[in-house]
C-alpha cells in the first residue's frame, strides 16, 4: 500500500533533493485536503502555488499525477512526497486512537475559539483561507446567502478554472461546483427569477469551459446536467409568479441552447414553461435554421462543419420528440444514412412512438448496408426477439458476438439461447479458438479464459490457462479466483505474472511484484514456490531494492 512506502523507497522515486524539500513541505503543514477514496490518495499540496496531487498504487506499480512544472513529464516531486508523509502518518494512527484525538482536539479547540475576539478569528479566518481555495470559497458562498448582491461574484471565483483542465482536474473541478450548485439551489425558493439568471451565467461559462477540459469521466457534463436542472426548475417558478414565458423565453432560451455544441441540457426540462406561443416560436426559430444546412458532407473536410450541423439537427430533434412528430424524425435521420448511427437513431424513434415494424424493417436495412455496426445486430436481435422470431434474434446476436467478443455479448446470447445454450457455448468457443494465433509466448488463449471465467467455468479456464498463454491482467483475476479450489495453479499463474514483468520492471513497480510473490508462496508455500523464489534472489541480486522489498516480506 502507498503509505507502506518508506523513505528510502521516496528517496528512491523522487531522487533527495526531491525527498528533502517534500518532507519540509510536510513537517510545515503545507499538505490540506488530505482525502483516500479506492485506494487512491488525493490533497492539495501549498507551494509557490496550490497544486492537485495524486497517488495510487495497483498491481502494475505507483502512479502519480501533480499539475506543478517539475511532474510534467512525469517525475517524483516535492509535493508527491509530501502526500505520501502525510498517507504515512495518517495511516500510523489506529482508528480508535484517531477519533479519541480528534474529540480531545475539537473539544479543546472550540473552548480556544470561543475565547477569542471576533476580529481575531476573522483575521485567522483570512489568513488561512488565502492558502486553502476551497475554504474561501466555502466562505464566500456562505456571506453571499447574506448579501445578495455578492452571488454572481461568488459564482465566478467557484467556476474560476486556471487554465485547462486534464482527467485529474476535471474531476476535482466537478466536486467544486458542488458549492455553487447548492448555493444556486437555496436562492431558488426566495428568488426564482435571480437563481434562473445566475443558472444560466453558470451555464454559459461551463459552456466555455467544456471546450478546454477533457471530461472523458464526464463529471463535468454530469454537473452541468444539474445546472441545466435547477435552471429548468427556476425558470417553471418564475414564470408560475409572473414572469417571463412565451416568445421572450423563447428568444432567450435559443440563443443558450445555440451555445451547446454538445446535448448538456435537454430542451424537455423547459418546454412547459415556454407555453403553447413560446412553443411555436421555438420550434420556428430551430426550423428556421435547419432549413439553412447544406447537403451532408462527403468528405472528411467538412468535419468540423459537420459538427456545427449535427448541434442543428439535434435542437430539430429534441422539438420534433417534444412535438411529437414521428415523420419529421424519420426525414432528421434519413437525411444521411452513410453511418450505421443513422439508423440506430431511426429505431430509437420507432421504438419511443411504438412502431414495432418499422423498427425492424429499420434495423434489418441497417444491418444489412452497415455489417460492422455491431449495436445494430444487437438492437435488430431485440426486434426479432419481440416478434417472437427466436432463431433470427439468435442469429443476429451471434453476428454481434462474431465482432465483438466481449462478455456483454456473450451475456447476451446465453440469455436469448436459454436452454440451447450448451451448443451455443461450444459454438462460440470454437469460434474463438479458430482465430486464435500463436505469438512469441505460444497460443493466446486470454478471450477464451475470460469467457469461460465469466460463464463460471473455472476448471474449464484453469486447464486451459495452464497450456497456453493468458494476458497477466486475466491470469492475474484467475489466480484470485482459484486460490481455494485450484491452490497450486493459482500459485503457478502468479508466478508467471511476476516471471512475465520483472524483467522490464521499474523501480516504482518493485511492490506489486512483490505482492504477487507473497499470494503465489501464501496460495502454494511447496518447495517449488521456494525453489522459484530462491531463484529471483539469485537471477536479481543487483536490483537492491527489490531485493530489500522482499526482505521486508519476509519472502526467504
Amino acid at each position: 500500500m502507498l503509505q507502506e512506502l518508506n523513505n528510502d523507497e521516496l528517496v528512491e522515486l523522487a531522487g533527495k533533493g526531491a525527498f528533502e524539500r517534500g518532507l519540509v513541505y510536510f513537517q510545515k503543514g503545507k499538505v490540506s485536503r488530505l482525502e483516500c477514496d479506492l485506494g487512491e490518495w488525493r490533497a492539495r499540496v501549498k507551494g509557490s502555488s496550490v497544486y492537485h496531487v495524486q497517488l495510487r498504487e495497483d498491481d502494475e506499480g505507483v502512479h502519480w499525477h501533480c499539475d506543478c512544472p517539475a511532474a510534467a513529464d512525469g517525475g517524483f516531486c516535492k509535493h508527491l512526497v509530501a502526500l505520501a508523509l502525510a498517507a504515512q502518518a495518517l495511516a500510523s494512527q489506529e482508528p480508535a486512537e484517531k477519533k479519541e484525538k480528534a474529540v480531545t482536539e475539537e473539544n479543546d479547540l472550540l473552548v480556544a475559539l470561543k475565547q477569542q475576539s471576533a476580529d481575531t478569528l476573522a483575521n485567522w479566518l483570512h489568513d488561512i483561507a488565502r492558502n486553502d481555495e476551497m475554504l474561501e470559497q466555502s466562505l464566500r458562498v456562505r456571506l453571499s446567502l447574506l448579501s445578495p448582491s455578492a452571488l454572481k461574484e461568488v459564482l465566478q471565483a467557484a467556476l474560476r478554472t486556471g487554465g485547462f483542465l486534464d482527467y485529474r482536474r476535471s474531476l476535482d473541478y466537478a466536486q467544486q461546483l458542488g458549492a455553487p450548485l447548492t448555493l444556486l439551489a437555496q436562492v431558488l425558493d426566495s428568488a426564482p427569477q435571480e437563481c434562473a439568471s445566475l443558472c444560466e451565467y453558470a451555464i454559459k461559462r461551463l459552456l466555455k469551459i467544456y471546450e478546454r477540459a477533457d471530461d472523458s469521466a464526464g463529471a463535468i457534463g454530469d454537473r452541468s446536467h444539474e445546472f441545466a436542472g435547477l435552471h429548468a426548475q427556476a425558470i417553471r417558478r418564475s414564470v408560475e409568479q409572473g414572469g417571463e414565458g412565451g416568445r421572450k423565453l423563447a428568444t432567450s432560451l435559443h440563443k443558450l441552447k445555440l451555445l451547446d455544441q454538445w446535448g448538456l441540457f435537454p430542451l424537455g426540462g423547459y418546454w412547459a414553461s415556454l407555453g403553447k406561443d413560446g412553443q411555436i416560436a421555438y420550434a420556428s426559430k430551430v426550423e428556421k435554421e435547419y432549413q439553412t444546412l447544406p447537403p451532408p458532407p462527403s468528405s472528411l473536410e467538412n468535419r468540423r462543419r459537420h459538427f456545427y450541423d449535427h448541434a442543428i439537427i439535434r435542437r430539430r430533434e429534441e422539438v420534433a420528440y417534444e412535438q411529437g412528430d414521428f415523420d419529421t424524425l424519420v426525414r432528421l435521420y434519413s437525411r444521411d444514412l452513410s453511418y450505421g448511427r443513422a439508423y440506430e437513431q431511426l429505431v430509437e424513434a420507432c421504438r419511443h412512438f411504438g412502431r414495432e415494424a418499422e423498427a425492424m424493417s429499420w434495423a434489418e436495412r441497417g444491418a444489412r448496408i452497415h455489417p460492422d455496426s455491431v449495436n445494430l445486430y444487437r438492437m435488430l436481435s431485440e426486434e426479432y426477439s419481440r416478434a417472437g422470431l427466436d432463431e433470427e434474434a439468435q442469429d443476429a446476436l451471434w453476428r454481434a458476438f462474431q465482432k465483438r467478443r466481449e462478455p456483454m455479448y456473450w451475456h447476451l446470447l446465453k440469455n436469448l439461447a436459454n436452454t440451447g445454450w450448451p451448443a451455443w457455448r461450444e459454438r462460440a468457443l470454437a469460434f474463438l479458438t479458430e482465430r486464435e494465433v500463436d505469438g512469441e509466448n505460444g497460443r493466446d488463449v486470454t478471450t477464451r479464459v475470460s469467457l469461460l471465467m465469466e460463464d463460471g467455468d473455472l476448471p474449464g479456464a484453469v486447464t486451459l490457462a495452464r497450456a497456453h498463454h493468458v494476458d497477466h491482467d486475466i491470469l492475474d483475476a484467475l489466480a484470485k479466483k482459484s486460490c481455494d479450489a485450484f491452490p497450486a495453479e493459482a500459485a503457478a499463474f502468479w508466478r508467471r505474472c511476476v516471471d512475465g514483468r520483472v524483467q522490464a520492471a521499474q523501480s516504482r513497480q518493485y511492490s506489486s511484484l512483490v505482492r504477487l510473490m507473497k499470494k503465489a508462496r501464501d496460495c502454494d508455500p511447496s518447495e517449488a514456490t521456494a525453489q522459484w523464489l530462491e531463484d529471483l534472489r539469485e537471477r536479481y541480486r543487483r536490483r537492491t531494492a527489490l531485493i530489500e522489498r522482499m526482505d521486508k516480506a519476509k519472502l526467504w
